[in-house]
């Protein structure tokens, strides 16, 4: 039997078990389109290009279906965005989302969480429709421009999760079933002015900008709050290494989110170049380049929040106040000595985004540098924890269809090793579906669909640690396995989830109980 010490203790796995649940699974799950995307953070204050990349969260818009959007200030040194109306380096992406008409047979959608699609044009268009164009990788989302230029974009599966735009901006949306429905006003083209939902005839969020045209105002109507933004001098250098740009940009100088303290800003170009390390394919090579500094500085309070340092030639992050990095970008880092290589220079013509980077960020407390090294062309990442040097490569599948970029198999090696030692590896469905996982180990499970491709059951090693609930809100799921003598069971009656911990002997203690409705 289990004693009170005993259920203390694996009260506390549970705990941990929960929360091992929660972020395995959220990978299997497809999110929204309009669903906050990580992808592009990989270490530090970088992003996959190497490029400076902050983001501060400002709302959470509840979807009507269970899930929410995450709106967000994105700073970055990328220098292919222009400014606009939160002057240099910052954006509010969501409202960046846009459909681009590449050549007479492909569109790209940037969506609102940063993800690119790409479509290719179907050779019968929808009725009542000009153009078309089906997406490219799974099938599952379909492009139709109309007679007057406006797009559509939905689901194959559920005509309500769709997306409106007109003249390349989004001007509606709906995650689908259940979810409602939200409409994008702007002003003079290209600012939003107001997000309105459309069910609930609530405006959701109002927009207000002064006379030179920066968003100066976040308003949330139904919680009578306010987000206050205030401009300054954009004082870094440009391009060129030279010339100051305060008198020609501005930039945020302040963000007060409400019921939070104020956050002040400040930009500036550093009086001395400084060397910053340039990796390379062959990681032994040693290369650095003098280059002009910009810097950015953050306070909160009194509170100085510290700064982070870029190249001001090319964008490419150099250090901040907690550490100093290393980029390899052959497609956009002029300095590196693969940026003319024929390959990189084709791609550069074609590609907006990088084929082949590695980011190193090493904290002077670490002993090993924290690495982000990935390569589009063969859909391999490559991290390294920071404290014991451990690297963990994931490679997923590269061709196109309905498992694209799922992983196909991810391995580990120790510091100083060069054998890489197999974790697991995944097979998926004609659906995407993953069917098994092989372990290292040598275990393997299992994973079960009915014919509506919903998954139903999970098989570990012969023994069923899940099942789907029947139509009557019953069935038995187990989470996870704490040790070799206990583990954590789900029993859902009348969708209402009551949980035990069980010995090897089948005794139960209920521990808790979780209302699914």
């Amino acid at each position: 039997m289990i004693n009170s010490k005993q259920k203390r203790h694996l009260l506390l796995s549970y705990r941990s078990a929960m929360a091992f649940f929660v972020l395995h699974f959220s990978a299997v799950f497809a999110f929204a389109q309009v669903s906050r995307y990580f992808g592009q953070i990989p270490a530090g204050n970088s992003d996959t290009n190497g490029f400076v990349r902050i983001d501060k969260v400002f709302c959470d818009i509840p979807l009507g279906n269970g899930r929410s959007a995450e709106l967000f200030f994105k700073f970055s040194t990328d220098p292919r965005l222009e400014p606009k109306y939160l002057g240099a380096y910052w954006t509010i992406p969501f409202f960046e989302s846009n459909v681009v008409k590449l050549s007479s047979n492909i569109y790209r959608w940037i969506a609102p969480n940063l993800r690119t699609y790409t479509f290719n044009k179907l050779p019968k268009n929808d009725r009542g429709y000009k153009e078309t164009y089906i997406l490219n990788t799974t099938g599952s989302l379909k492009l139709n421009v109309a007679k007057d230029g406006s797009v559509c974009i939905e689901n194959v599966d559920d005509p309500k999760n769709r997306y409106l735009f007109r003249e390349g901006k989004l001007v509606s949306f709906c995650e689908g079933r259940d979810a409602d429905t939200f409409r994008i006003s702007y002003e003079n083209g290209n600012r939003p002015r107001v997000l309105y939902n459309v069910g609930k005839n609530s405006t959701e969020i109002e927009f207000a900008y002064n006379k030179e045209g920066f968003l100066t105002k976040i308003i949330f109507p139904e919680d009578k709050k306010s987000i206050i933004i205030t401009y300054c001098n954009c004082d870094t250098l440009a391009e060129d290494g030279i010339t100051k740009q305060g008198k020609l940009l501005k930039s945020i100088s302040s963000i007060t989110i409400a019921d939070e303290k104020k956050e002040n800003y400040k930009y500036s170009a550093e009086a001395k170049k400084k060397n910053r390390k340039i990796l390379t394919k062959n990681e032994t090579e040693e290369v650095f380049a003098n280059v002009p500094i910009n810097k950015f500085e953050q306070r909160i309070g009194e509170d100085n929040k510290g700064f982070i340092e870029w190249d001001a030639t090319t964008g490419i992050i150099v250090s901040d106040s907690g550490g100093e990095y290393a980029v390899r970008n052959p497609i956009f880092d002029k300095y590196s000595t693969e940026y003319g290589d024929d390959y990189f220079v084709t791609s550069r013509k074609r590609e907006i985004k990088t084929k082949e980077s590695r980011i190193s960020y090493k904290k002077p407390e670490n002993k090993y540098a924290e690495v982000w090294d990935y390569s589009l062309r063969t859909a391999i990442k490559i991290e390294q924890n920071p404290h014991t040097g451990e690297q963990t490569r994931t490679s997923y599948i590269g061709t196109p269809g309905n498992a694209l970029m799922k992983i196909r198999k991810i391995e580990k090696r120790i510091s100083n090793k060069t054998n890489w030692s197999i974790i697991s590896t995944r097979i998926y469905n004609n659906n995407g579906n993953i069917i098994r996982e092989n372990y290292g180990n040598g275990n393997i499970k299992e994973f079960i669909y009915d014919k509506k491709n919903q998954h139903i059951k999970t098989i570990d090693n012969g023994k069923l640690i899940y099942k789907n609930s029947d139509a009557n809100g019953n069935g038995i799921i187990y989470l996870k396995r704490i040790n070799e003598n206990y583990f954590i069971k789900k029993t859902m009656r009348n969708n209402v989830t009551e949980v035990f911990i069980v010995d090897k002997a089948g005794n139960e203690i209920k521990i808790g109980v979780e209302d699914d409705e």
